[in-house]
């Protein structure tokens, strides 16, 4: 296995993860000097300074990004435009990709290496498979565990230009011709990716769905849930994933007398300091919330899973975005037991949720029903 050292990586690496990998040979390696590292510490070192004035947006799907047009887009602004979608190309670890795919080939032709797996995203870790498969003889998988273009053409436009899409939109035309199989987690995207590529043959697309592991998840026998009804966000708020139609909707039934703020708890763990740039404890402050809602970092696995488990419900967050992903917690959130809140439009999220039974679903935008929901619970004590 070939992954990235980890001073290179933007989120700590939580060991417990690596129960069980032993017996693997892990080769981590450098990662060449880039701009993006830098101009993204500068974007959110500035977010931060913002965050006290700029007014997050309650509706998700318009992910708080700056109004644009490029009708009113001056020639300064187009170049400079240009240039961060060139820096920004693919995404952060495309010169770990390029140095780390002859690595990869050396350790092919060394000990005669049948098969490679690339996974991402990062959609450049694609690049090692591609250089494999020019300079060996291996047999290429590339996984797709979120799609590439999709993703592309969702991010801001703001850091995308036409020749930056051009760029992208060839290197996954590429990548579907040359790898051997192309493997998806969800059937919507598997069959999206049939449909844009008719010249390929339909079984070289496959869908593995992620599952739960019952023996990282034991299922207690007696699990002692928390007092007051605690919702558990576990993950990272990233691309337009934000908790806030859960805030306006607790807010308000505060505010109407409906409920106290002793009756209920929202716990956000992980990488959950901001949403969409600004700081999440000055969102909370703004729905006057401080004393229900808990930012905690990221804990070990083990821990989150307990914590999980004493949970009422798991918030699962998928707008319409996510049409074609399914986020793997949500397998964790089904092996703890209990059940998943989810904000989420049509999709895979909604799909599993639906054929399991496994928790109930709200559009991001129904906050009214939401409010309603929650205070059943409450009135009714329906969650114990």
């Amino acid at each position: 296995m070939v992954t990235v050292q980890d001073r290179y990586r933007d989120q700590g690496l939580d060991p417990e993860r690596l129960k069980g990998l032993e017996a693997v040979t892990i080769l981590r390696t450098r990662e060449l000097p880039s701009l993006t590292g830098p101009y993204v510490k500068v974007k959110r070192y500035w977010g931060q300074i913002r965050s006290q004035k700029k007014s997050v947006v309650t509706l998700p799907n318009a992910a708080g990004r700056p109004a644009w047009s490029q009708a009113d887009e001056t020639l300064w602004r187009g170049i400079k435009r240009y240039v961060i979608s060139l820096i920004a190309l693919m995404d952060g670890k495309k010169n770990w990709s390029i140095y780390s795919a002859f690595k990869a080939v050396g350790l092919i032709r060394k000990y005669k290496i049948d098969y490679l797996l690339t996974s991402g995203p990062p959609s450049s870790l694609h690049l090692i498979g591609l250089t494999a498969k020019a300079l060996t003889s291996v047999k290429w998988i590339a996984d797709l565990r979120d799609p590439w273009m999709e993703s592309t053409y969702d991010s801001s436009p703001l850091t995308r230009s036409l020749a930056s899409d051009a760029i992208e939109k060839q290197m996954e035309r590429t990548v579907m011709r040359r790898a051997d199989k192309i493997l998806t987690t969800t059937d919507r995207l598997k069959e999206a990716l049939v449909a844009r590529y008719p010249d390929l043959p339909p079984a070289k697309f496959l869908c593995v769905p992620n599952s739960i592991d019952t023996e990282r998840i034991p299922l207690a026998d007696a699990v002692v849930k928390y007092e007051p009804l605690t919702i558990t966000y576990a993950g990272t708020l990233y691309f337009d994933r934000t908790p806030e139609p859960l805030f306006q909707a607790v807010s308000e039934l505060i505010q109407d007398g409906r409920i106290r703020e002793r009756d209920i708890r929202i716990k956000l763990i992980g990488h959950c300091r901001f949403i969409n740039d600004v700081d999440t404890e000055s969102v909370v402050k703004r729905y006057g919330l401080d004393s229900v809602v808990e930012v905690l970092d990221p804990v070990p696995y083990s821990e989150a899973v307990q914590i999980m488990q004493r949970s009422h419900l798991l918030l699962a967050l998928a707008p319409g975005r996510h049409r074609l992903v399914l986020a793997a917690k949500l397998f964790d959130y089904l092996g703890s037991g209990s059940k998943i809140l989810a904000l989420a439009e049509a999709g895979p999220t909604r799909d599993l949720i639906e054929e399991t039974k496994g928790g109930i679903c709200f559009s991001p935008t129904d906050v009214a029903g939401l409010r309603n929901y929650l205070r059943e619970l409450i009135r009714n004590r329906r969650f114990t």
